[in-house]
């Protein structure tokens, strides 16, 4: 296959001098079957399909051979290497998942490429001297990561398992591109159009339920911000589309070539997912997206499969001019596994949220998943429970959680979406957007349910259409404050968002004051109160991590004992205010969704990091589960993590724990001004929601409380002293933990 390049100036994917790898290495090197390889984040079993290979340049479904079934894995890879020789086609190895149904999400296709990372990136020439390979530079933000390429059928993993073997190398893996799952629920309920714009109980939806936009449009409209549509193509000739779309900002990494436009007898997703972020409004045609005017740029990964070296190189492309990223995908919902982002796609996001914008960075948006009904878990999603991304839900019409949403700690808000059933069928109504021109995509014009113009649908649905619709949203907010860094996005969405089914339980206040449901973040975005909140913002303080580990524990953990086991950590950092916290477990189980993970912050905030539920995959092996609900805490304390088995027969053990807590420690400035007798005092910090306790001297060695400051959402409190007869001269104010 050809690795996918940037053209531009920004991101630069070295790939010229890609090592060569010499015609005999496989002579003696029989390939093991099954092979371990680690695959979204997991170490995961594959076997070599005895009855498919397919063409090295094309990496999609239709283009597997199917072969009269040989008896090995080796006879295989020599009957590929058969057919190089006998008519010139380059065949590779086809690999499924062991004890999956095969299926184009157990499938993965073997490429050429290994990818390394390397403890020491001066070993470059000692690895060439003892093994004979040569590594090329990947990305240039990546420093540290390098490729090679073999020249036979099977070669990939035979040369990843000898590069593993070296002392200088950290990983090293044959590059498997596998197809993710598009977060859609396709054919959902008829719906007024546009209702998550502006809803007014139109076909039964409750009055309200929106985002709050239409007001905002008299001022911003998304002028001067890129959104990526990071998806299967984008119809740029789409008449609703066509003003916005930014041709010099697009890609197609699936084929590499400039031109993202969509194979139209498959490739329905992105246009619609495009259309909801960015078509053009007020032009007398279609819907509007709720960044009218913002620019699109097509970054196509998902028209066939794709690898870890694809996925990395979309994220990373053109980030100083493209500020917002939308990917309306992911791991593939229903399956129970825990699938996730490969090494170099997990490196990019977090490379990216740092140096994207000229170092505010890129915001990275993604589809929290469409697995409810089969228990699945945003924290069970690699790429939505990111600490680089904004993970967003779904909610109805009608304010509620949509049948398929999937609960998390990570989710940042929810956003409009459908529910249910066909709405000819009773279920909620769903999602006006763009589809594909004339009879293509959704809307074939001949369905009672659609719209009478097949340039537009009605039906699309799932977190994939909530997802562009937060886009959007972060849109208005940079063009209102374009200085917003990555952090600041996710603070001001989860402060300005819009608390939907109060009466739910689950519904929690920390204690910074910010809210949050695992259904729904902290609520429903809002697009008005998010941009007025955006104009104004202080600047959160630069990004610090606080890590704490525990190894070779080897702790039993109870079979089906809801009391479990508890580990503690104490935070001894005064002024350290929490934002993300990860916590990476390594708990061998025979069956995973056994397990309730919890983590529970100094003041008594829980999050519900993994839950029981029906998945039989083992696990984990550092997996990382993340939580924004602590976000704006005083880190200071004991924070705890339960861990419980709360099903019969299948055993675990804990062996590791990894608390890594992301966030700042901001500085207080607290400034006085007199005016007709009395002391203004103004504190501002980087802090909302943290108090104060103010206090008052006269000779900076005997102080008196004077009151209690808690900062507003700005980060700003003031107090007036009224009373200054006897009073000191000296002020100061003490963070109360």
């Amino acid at each position: 296959m050809r690795v996918p390049r940037a053209t531009r100036a920004g991101v630069q994917l070295l790939v010229a001098a890609l090592c060569v790898i010499p015609l005999g290495i496989l002579a003696t090197d029989n390939l093991p079957d099954p092979q371990l390889i680690r695959d979204g984040g997991i170490m995961r079993e594959f076997d070599i399909a005895r009855d498919e290979l397919h063409p090295l340049n094309s990496l999609t479904a239709a283009a597997i051979r199917k072969i009269t079934p040989l008896d090995s894995a080796e006879q295989v890879r020599r009957y590929g290497g058969w057919l190089r020789e006998t008519t010139g086609q380059e065949m590779e190895l086809v690999l499924y998942e062991r004890g999956r149904q095969r299926n184009e999400w157990s499938r993965r296709l073997l490429t050429r490429q290994v990818v390394v990372k390397l403890r020491d990136r001066a070993e470059v020439e000692r690895i060439k001297a003892s093994l004979g390979t040569v590594l090329a530079p990947l990305f240039q933000e990546l420093p540290d990561w390098f490729v090679c390429t073999a020249q036979e059928v099977g070669g990939s993993l035979v040369l990843a398992g000898r590069l593993r073997g070296h002392p200088a190398v950290l990983y090293a893996q044959a590059q498997l591109a596998k197809m993710t799952q598009k977060k859609l629920i396709p054919n959902d309920p008829f719906f007024s159009p546009q209702w998550h714009l502006h809803n007014v109980g139109q076909n039964g939806g409750t009055a309200g339920i929106d985002i709050n936009v239409t007001t905002t449009w008299n001022t911003y409209r998304g002028v001067g911000v890129v959104i990526g549509i990071v998806d299967d193509g984008l119809q740029y000739t789409h008449p609703d589309l066509a003003a916005n779309y930014s041709a010099a900002l697009s890609y197609d990494f699936n084929f590499n070539d400039p031109d993202p436009a969509p194979s139209p007898a498959s490739d329905t997703h992105g246009t619609a997912v495009a259309g909801l972020a960015g078509a053009r409004g007020n032009n007398g045609i279609g819907v509007s997206g709720v960044a009218p005017e913002a620019g699109l740029a097509g970054l196509r990964l998902l028209g066939a499969y794709e690898t870890d070296a694809q996925d990395a190189a979309a994220a990373l492309y053109r980030n100083d001019a493209i500020w917002v990223k939308n990917n309306s995908w992911g791991g593939a919902d229903g399956t129970g596994e825990l699938q996730g982002a490969g090494p170099l796609l997990a490196d990019a996001l977090a490379t990216g949220a740092v140096t994207g914008r000229g170092g505010k960075g890129t915001i990275y948006v993604f589809a929290g998943g469409n697995g409810l009904a089969s228990g699945d878990n945003v924290n069970y999603d690699g790429y939505a429970n990111s600490l680089y991304a904004v993970a967003v839900s779904a909610v109805t019409d009608q304010g509620q959680q949509a049948s398929y949403s999937e609960p998390g700690a990570c989710l940042v808000v929810a956003a409009p979406s459908g529910s249910g059933p066909s709405f000819c069928s009773g279920g909620r109504q769903h999602i006006t957007t763009t589809d594909l021109t004339g009879t293509d995509g959704y809307n074939n014009g001949t369905s009672s349910c659609e719209l009478p113009d097949a340039d537009y649908t009605q039906q699309f649905g799932g977190t994939s259409a909530a997802t562009p619709i937060v886009s959007g949203v972060i849109a208005l907010m940079l063009q209102a404050n374009p200085s917003l860094c990555y952090r600041d996005v996710a603070e001001v969405l989860m402060r300005s968002a819009t608390k939907v089914s109060p009466s739910d339980s689950d519904w929690w206040t920390n204690s910074a004051g910010v809210p949050h449901n695992h259904k729904f973040g902290a609520g429903l975005v809002n697009a008005g109160a998010a941009v007025i909140l955006a104009t104004n913002w202080m600047s959160l303080d630069p990004v610090q991590s606080l890590h704490a580990t525990e190894t070779n524990l080897s702790i039993a953990i109870p079979d089906n004992n809801p009391l479990g086991i508890t580990r503690t950590f104490t935070i001894s950092n005064a002024g350290f205010r929490v934002e993300r916290v990860a916590l990476t477990v390594t708990a061998p189980h025979q069956r995973y969704g056994d397990l309730a993970i919890t983590l529970v912050s100094p003041s008594g905030t829980q999050s519900r990091l993994a839950e029981n539920h029906t998945s039989s995959e083992p696990g984990y092996e550092g997996w990382t589960l993340t939580t924004v609900r602590h976000w704006g805490e005083v880190a200071k304390g004991t924070w705890t993590v339960h861990i419980a088995d709360l099903a019969p027969s299948k055993t675990g053990t804990l062996e590791a724990l990894d608390v890594l807590i992301q966030g700042s420690s901001p500085g207080a400035c607290l400034s006085a001004m007199s005016w007709n007798g009395a002391q203004y005092l103004t504190l501002r910090a980087a802090a909302p929601g943290w108090n104060y306790l103010l206090e008052t001297s006269p000779d900076l060695q005997n102080w008196v409380p004077l009151g209690m400051l808690r900062l507003d959402l700005r980060g700003r409190a003031v107090f007036v002293d009224v009373n200054l007869a006897d009073r000191a001269q000296f002020y100061r104010a003490r963070l109360l933990q």
